[in-house]
């Protein structure tokens, strides 16, 4: 069975707040967490292999409910929101019963994937990045619905992906095409609906 690579930003699981800031089509915390739960483990495997591009929880609580329901090995780059979380995301690795088996913290904060696709990950969006003239993407999260994908700069953050990880392999040999779309999810429609 093939791995597949995923990428989304900035959940918030059990983050009530972040419904009315950002928007969020949800009533309360328990059914946004329910929803976004449901939607990637509709998508993502075992074997899959997540990249989360920061801000994945509010509270110590909701990381140990969370994580363990989640499917696929997770690679965190951490955003501003988890700076206070990797201490404890360090001493939960290291517990007997470790809740986190799951997750990676990424000790950068601008990751280098090559691997399905070449692209520059960071919680936060570059105006410019290493490759960026040879057609090399840069995901990034943190502004939410505030800023657009723009070139090869895709904002990944889950109000902008239907709470829902992206497959990076739809994306490959069609990265030059990224550029041409406003909202990612338009270009792996017209990717799926060229592959019937």
């Amino acid at each position: 069975m093939s791995k597949n690579y995923w990428i989304i930003a900035d959940s918030h699981w059990g983050h009530s707040n972040i419904i009315n800031l950002c928007d969020r089509p949800f009533h309360d915390v328990k059914m946004m967490n329910d929803y976004m739960l449901m939607r990637w483990n509709q998508v993502v495997k075992e074997r899959d292999i997540v990249y989360h591009l920061g801000d994945m929880f509010w509270t110590e609580k909701t990381a140990l409910e969370i994580l363990p329901k989640l499917k696929g090995e997770i690679h965190l780059i951490l955003g501003n929101h988890d700076r206070n979380w990797k201490r404890v995301y360090n001493r939960l690795q290291r517990s007997p019963l470790n809740p986190l088996s799951n997750l990676i913290i990424e000790e950068r904060d601008i990751v280098t994937i090559s691997e399905p696709i070449k692209a520059i990950l960071c919680h936060y969006p570059l105006l410019s990045w290493n490759g960026a003239a040879h057609g090399v993407l840069h995901f990034a999260g943190h502004t939410h619905e505030k800023c657009k994908s723009e070139g090869q700069r895709v904002n990944i953050c889950v109000e902008n992906i239907d709470y829902t990880p992206i497959n990076l392999n739809t994306l490959i040999g069609y990265e030059q095409q990224v550029k041409d779309y406003y909202n990612i999810l338009d270009l792996i429609k017209a990717i799926q609906e060229k592959n019937g």
